[in-house]
Protein backbone atom coordinates (compact mmCIF):
# COMPACT_ATOMS: atom_id res chain seq x y z
CA UNK A 1 0.00 0.00 0.00
CA UNK A 2 3.11 1.84 0.64
CA UNK A 3 4.48 1.14 -2.55
CA UNK A 4 1.28 2.03 -4.24
CA UNK A 5 0.75 5.83 -2.63
CA UNK A 6 4.71 6.31 -3.36
CA UNK A 7 3.78 4.72 -6.86
CA UNK A 8 0.95 7.58 -7.22
CA UNK A 9 2.42 10.56 -5.78
CA UNK A 10 5.29 9.90 -8.11
CA UNK A 11 2.70 9.66 -11.16
CA UNK A 12 1.12 12.38 -9.95
CA UNK A 13 4.17 14.99 -9.81
CA UNK A 14 5.31 13.64 -13.53
CA UNK A 15 1.76 14.68 -14.61
CA UNK A 16 1.54 17.73 -12.86
CA UNK A 17 5.24 18.47 -14.28
CA UNK A 18 4.14 17.89 -17.84
CA UNK A 19 1.32 20.28 -17.90
CA UNK A 20 3.17 22.79 -16.31
CA UNK A 21 5.91 22.48 -18.75
CA UNK A 22 3.36 22.31 -21.48
CA UNK A 23 1.50 25.23 -20.28
CA UNK A 24 5.07 27.44 -20.15
CA UNK A 25 5.52 26.02 -23.95
CA UNK A 26 2.21 27.48 -25.20
CA UNK A 27 3.24 30.62 -23.38
CA UNK A 28 6.14 30.83 -24.98
CA UNK A 29 4.74 30.38 -27.97
CA UNK A 30 2.20 32.83 -27.97
CA UNK A 31 4.80 35.54 -26.30
CA UNK A 32 6.89 34.97 -29.91
CA UNK A 33 4.17 34.51 -32.49
CA UNK A 34 2.71 37.60 -30.41
CA UNK A 35 5.89 39.42 -30.67
CA UNK A 36 6.58 38.23 -34.14
CA UNK A 37 3.27 39.81 -35.38
CA UNK A 38 4.09 42.77 -32.98
CA UNK A 39 7.35 43.20 -35.11
CA UNK A 40 5.25 42.53 -38.21
CA UNK A 41 3.22 45.14 -37.40
CA UNK A 42 5.65 47.63 -36.40
CA UNK A 43 7.38 46.77 -39.87
CA UNK A 44 4.02 47.60 -41.88
CA UNK A 45 3.46 50.60 -39.86
CA UNK A 46 7.01 52.23 -40.09
CA UNK A 47 7.23 51.26 -43.74
CA UNK A 48 3.56 52.98 -44.71
CA UNK A 49 5.13 55.39 -42.63
CA UNK A 50 8.19 55.77 -45.10
CA UNK A 51 6.08 55.55 -48.13
CA UNK A 52 4.06 58.48 -46.70
CA UNK A 53 7.36 60.13 -46.22
CA UNK A 54 8.47 59.38 -48.91
CA UNK A 55 5.35 59.98 -50.88
CA UNK A 56 5.40 63.59 -49.10
CA UNK A 57 9.17 64.57 -49.81
CA UNK A 58 8.36 63.43 -53.50
CA UNK A 59 5.16 65.84 -53.98
CA UNK A 60 7.04 68.37 -52.52
CA UNK A 61 10.25 68.15 -54.21
CA UNK A 62 7.72 67.76 -57.23
CA UNK A 63 5.62 70.69 -56.16
CA UNK A 64 9.34 72.51 -55.51
CA UNK A 65 10.75 71.43 -59.27
CA UNK A 66 7.30 73.35 -60.36
CA UNK A 67 7.34 76.30 -58.01
CA UNK A 68 11.50 76.55 -59.13
CA UNK A 69 10.10 75.91 -62.76
CA UNK A 70 7.25 79.00 -62.47
CA UNK A 71 10.04 81.37 -61.06
CA UNK A 72 12.40 80.64 -63.44
CA UNK A 73 9.75 80.97 -66.21
CA UNK A 74 8.14 84.46 -64.76
CA UNK A 75 12.03 85.51 -64.78
CA UNK A 76 12.46 84.77 -67.97
CA UNK A 77 9.04 86.17 -69.24
CA UNK A 78 10.28 89.59 -66.87
CA UNK A 79 13.50 89.45 -69.34
CA UNK A 80 11.05 88.73 -72.58
CA UNK A 81 8.83 91.88 -71.23
CA UNK A 82 11.71 93.22 -73.30
CA UNK A 83 10.23 91.07 -76.71
CA UNK A 84 11.87 88.67 -78.55
CA UNK A 85 12.87 91.35 -81.27
CA UNK A 86 15.84 92.38 -78.56
CA UNK A 87 17.29 88.89 -78.35
CA UNK A 88 17.84 88.79 -82.23
CA UNK A 89 19.81 91.95 -82.07
CA UNK A 90 23.43 92.22 -81.30
CA UNK A 91 23.39 95.16 -78.92
CA UNK A 92 21.22 93.75 -76.81
CA UNK A 93 23.10 91.74 -74.76
CA UNK A 94 24.91 95.01 -73.75
CA UNK A 95 22.66 96.89 -73.44
CA UNK A 96 20.68 94.19 -71.06
CA UNK A 97 21.29 96.70 -67.79
CA UNK A 98 19.89 99.72 -69.16
CA UNK A 99 17.00 97.97 -70.31
CA UNK A 100 16.21 96.15 -67.35
CA UNK A 101 16.48 99.56 -65.36
CA UNK A 102 14.26 101.45 -67.59
CA UNK A 103 12.18 98.58 -67.44
CA UNK A 104 12.24 98.90 -63.35
CA UNK A 105 11.58 102.47 -63.52
CA UNK A 106 8.45 102.13 -66.01
CA UNK A 107 7.35 99.33 -63.45
CA UNK A 108 6.32 102.32 -60.75
CA UNK A 109 4.43 103.82 -63.79
CA UNK A 110 5.55 107.16 -62.39
CA UNK A 111 6.39 109.40 -65.54
CA UNK A 112 8.85 111.58 -63.44
CA UNK A 113 10.90 108.08 -62.56
CA UNK A 114 10.87 107.15 -66.27
CA UNK A 115 11.83 110.21 -67.72
CA UNK A 116 14.45 109.79 -64.90
CA UNK A 117 15.81 106.63 -66.37
CA UNK A 118 15.25 107.79 -69.75
CA UNK A 119 17.44 110.66 -69.45
CA UNK A 120 20.26 108.81 -68.04
CA UNK A 121 20.68 106.68 -71.08
CA UNK A 122 19.26 108.29 -73.72
CA UNK A 123 19.76 112.06 -72.46
CA UNK A 124 17.29 114.12 -74.70
CA UNK A 125 17.17 111.21 -77.26
CA UNK A 126 13.34 110.16 -76.10
CA UNK A 127 9.46 111.63 -76.40
CA UNK A 128 6.64 110.78 -73.92
CA UNK A 129 3.39 110.62 -75.72
CA UNK A 130 0.86 112.82 -74.86
CA UNK A 131 -1.49 110.01 -73.26
CA UNK A 132 1.73 109.07 -70.53
CA UNK A 133 1.54 105.21 -71.31
CA UNK A 134 4.56 105.18 -74.25
CA UNK A 135 7.32 106.09 -75.10
CA UNK A 136 10.14 106.34 -77.88
CA UNK A 137 13.84 106.40 -76.99
CA UNK A 138 17.07 106.34 -78.72
CA UNK A 139 20.19 104.76 -77.31
CA UNK A 140 23.92 103.19 -78.57
CA UNK A 141 24.35 99.39 -79.02
CA UNK A 142 27.62 98.00 -79.86
CA UNK A 143 27.81 99.11 -83.44
CA UNK A 144 25.15 101.60 -84.19
CA UNK A 145 22.39 103.19 -82.62
CA UNK A 146 18.79 101.17 -81.29
CA UNK A 147 15.30 102.73 -81.58
CA UNK A 148 13.07 101.14 -78.60
CA UNK A 149 9.77 101.64 -78.21
CA UNK A 150 8.41 101.18 -74.40
CA UNK A 151 5.00 100.55 -73.54
CA UNK A 152 4.08 101.10 -69.67
CA UNK A 153 0.42 101.44 -70.48
CA UNK A 154 -0.36 97.95 -68.69
CA UNK A 155 0.45 96.35 -65.27
CA UNK A 156 3.58 94.70 -66.92
CA UNK A 157 5.66 97.15 -68.94
CA UNK A 158 7.73 95.95 -72.13
CA UNK A 159 9.87 96.90 -74.79
CA UNK A 160 10.49 96.65 -78.09
CA UNK A 161 13.61 97.26 -80.65
CA UNK A 162 12.09 99.20 -83.71
CA UNK A 163 15.74 98.86 -85.44
CA UNK A 164 15.40 94.72 -85.20
CA UNK A 165 11.59 95.12 -86.56
CA UNK A 166 12.28 97.44 -89.71
CA UNK A 167 15.85 95.96 -90.55
CA UNK A 168 17.39 99.58 -89.36
CA UNK A 169 21.15 99.86 -89.80
CA UNK A 170 21.70 103.87 -88.98
CA UNK A 171 24.59 105.54 -87.28
CA UNK A 172 22.56 108.24 -84.85
CA UNK A 173 19.14 108.71 -84.31
CA UNK A 174 16.70 111.83 -82.53
CA UNK A 175 13.53 111.16 -81.16
CA UNK A 176 11.33 113.63 -82.47
CA UNK A 177 7.73 114.39 -81.70
CA UNK A 178 4.46 111.73 -81.38
CA UNK A 179 0.94 112.95 -83.14
CA UNK A 180 -1.47 114.35 -80.67
CA UNK A 181 -3.50 111.14 -80.52
CA UNK A 182 -0.50 108.98 -80.63
CA UNK A 183 -1.09 106.56 -83.30
CA UNK A 184 2.21 107.59 -84.88
CA UNK A 185 5.78 108.78 -83.93
CA UNK A 186 8.77 110.20 -86.21
CA UNK A 187 12.48 109.66 -85.55
CA UNK A 188 14.70 112.28 -87.17
CA UNK A 189 18.26 110.01 -88.03
CA UNK A 190 21.35 112.27 -88.55
CA UNK A 191 25.15 111.60 -89.92
CA UNK A 192 27.10 114.54 -89.33
CA UNK A 193 24.82 117.17 -91.36
CA UNK A 194 23.04 115.11 -94.15
CA UNK A 195 20.31 113.54 -91.88
CA UNK A 196 16.24 112.26 -92.69
CA UNK A 197 13.01 111.57 -90.91
CA UNK A 198 11.49 107.94 -90.10
CA UNK A 199 7.36 107.67 -89.72
CA UNK A 200 5.86 104.75 -87.60
CA UNK A 201 2.61 103.59 -87.43
CA UNK A 202 2.84 103.10 -83.25
CA UNK A 203 0.55 100.14 -83.26
CA UNK A 204 3.09 97.68 -85.66
CA UNK A 205 5.78 99.73 -85.02
CA UNK A 206 6.90 99.70 -88.85
CA UNK A 207 7.95 102.68 -91.04
CA UNK A 208 5.17 104.21 -92.83
CA UNK A 209 7.17 106.93 -94.55
CA UNK A 210 11.00 108.18 -95.07
CA UNK A 211 12.89 110.64 -96.47
CA UNK A 212 16.59 111.90 -96.29
CA UNK A 213 15.55 115.20 -95.78
CA UNK A 214 19.22 117.48 -94.52
CA UNK A 215 19.19 118.61 -91.20
CA UNK A 216 15.31 118.37 -90.54
CA UNK A 217 14.49 120.36 -87.75
CA UNK A 218 11.09 120.72 -86.31
CA UNK A 219 9.02 118.76 -88.29
CA UNK A 220 5.60 119.09 -86.89
CA UNK A 221 2.23 117.01 -86.77
CA UNK A 222 -0.83 118.29 -87.45
CA UNK A 223 -3.38 119.55 -84.56
CA UNK A 224 -5.55 116.87 -86.13
CA UNK A 225 -3.16 114.06 -85.77
CA UNK A 226 -3.31 112.29 -89.10
CA UNK A 227 -0.38 114.40 -91.09
CA UNK A 228 2.87 115.29 -90.83
CA UNK A 229 5.21 118.70 -92.19
CA UNK A 230 8.15 117.75 -93.33
CA UNK A 231 11.41 119.13 -95.42
CA UNK A 232 11.84 116.96 -97.80
CA UNK A 233 15.26 117.06 -100.72
CA UNK A 234 14.50 117.73 -104.35
CA UNK A 235 16.89 116.21 -106.31
CA UNK A 236 15.91 118.07 -109.33
CA UNK A 237 16.32 121.24 -107.60
CA UNK A 238 20.50 121.59 -106.78
CA UNK A 239 21.54 125.07 -104.86
CA UNK A 240 23.58 127.51 -105.77
CA UNK A 241 25.60 127.68 -103.22
CA UNK A 242 27.89 124.33 -103.18
CA UNK A 243 29.98 125.23 -100.49
CA UNK A 244 28.69 122.42 -97.87
CA UNK A 245 27.48 118.85 -98.05
CA UNK A 246 23.99 119.98 -98.81
CA UNK A 247 23.71 119.68 -102.83
CA UNK A 248 19.94 119.82 -103.22
CA UNK A 249 17.39 122.73 -101.66
CA UNK A 250 13.92 121.05 -100.21
CA UNK A 251 10.42 121.09 -100.50
CA UNK A 252 7.98 121.39 -97.51
CA UNK A 253 5.95 118.41 -97.89
CA UNK A 254 2.61 117.24 -95.92
CA UNK A 255 2.88 113.50 -95.72
CA UNK A 256 -0.82 112.27 -94.29
CA UNK A 257 -0.84 108.87 -91.80
CA UNK A 258 -4.51 107.89 -92.81
CA UNK A 259 -4.14 107.66 -96.37
CA UNK A 260 -0.47 107.06 -97.10
CA UNK A 261 -0.24 110.04 -99.49
CA UNK A 262 1.86 113.01 -99.75
CA UNK A 263 1.63 116.89 -101.05
CA UNK A 264 4.27 119.51 -101.32
CA UNK A 265 3.25 122.63 -100.30
CA UNK A 266 5.76 124.80 -100.67
CA UNK A 267 8.45 124.24 -103.35
CA UNK A 268 11.99 124.36 -103.60
CA UNK A 269 13.84 127.08 -104.41
CA UNK A 270 18.23 126.95 -105.69
CA UNK A 271 18.55 129.66 -102.78
CA UNK A 272 17.49 127.99 -99.41
CA UNK A 273 16.14 124.80 -97.68
CA UNK A 274 13.36 124.84 -95.28
CA UNK A 275 14.05 124.11 -91.83
CA UNK A 276 11.95 125.08 -88.44
CA UNK A 277 8.92 123.42 -89.89
CA UNK A 278 5.21 124.31 -86.92
CA UNK A 279 2.12 123.67 -87.70
CA UNK A 280 -0.77 124.91 -85.25
CA UNK A 281 -4.51 125.34 -86.09
CA UNK A 282 -3.81 128.71 -88.00
CA UNK A 283 -1.78 126.69 -90.61
CA UNK A 284 1.99 126.15 -91.08
CA UNK A 285 4.74 128.38 -90.83
CA UNK A 286 8.11 127.37 -92.49
CA UNK A 287 11.26 129.02 -92.20
CA UNK A 288 13.37 129.82 -95.49
CA UNK A 289 17.39 128.96 -94.14
CA UNK A 290 19.81 131.00 -97.16
CA UNK A 291 23.03 129.43 -97.09
CA UNK A 292 24.88 131.81 -98.91
CA UNK A 293 24.91 134.21 -95.70
CA UNK A 294 23.06 131.68 -93.31
CA UNK A 295 19.93 134.24 -92.97
CA UNK A 296 16.69 133.29 -92.22
CA UNK A 297 13.12 134.47 -92.84
CA UNK A 298 9.90 132.80 -92.61
CA UNK A 299 6.86 132.17 -94.47
CA UNK A 300 3.16 131.33 -93.47
CA UNK A 301 0.86 128.40 -95.24
CA UNK A 302 -2.80 128.94 -94.56
CA UNK A 303 -4.63 126.12 -93.10
CA UNK A 304 -6.99 126.62 -95.82
CA UNK A 305 -4.37 125.94 -98.23
CA UNK A 306 -2.58 122.85 -97.52
CA UNK A 307 -5.22 120.42 -98.55
CA UNK A 308 -6.08 122.36 -101.91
Amino acid sequence: MKYFSKTFSSFLFILVFVFAFSGCHDVETKTRSSSLQSSAVSSERNMIKDNSVNSTDSSLSSQSSAVSSERNMSKDNSVDSTDSSLSSNTSYNSDVNMLNNIIAAASTHNISNIKSALKKYCDKNFAISHNNQKAVFCAQGNSFYNIYYLDFSGTIPFIKNINTINNIKEDVFYTDTWSYDDKYFDINACTDVIGGTLVFNATTLKIIYETTAYMVEGSDWSPSSDSIVLSVPNESVKLNYQGGELEYSTDVVVYNAEKLSTKIVLPANPKYVYVNLVWDNSGITATRHYLDDSTNSKTKIDKLNIFE
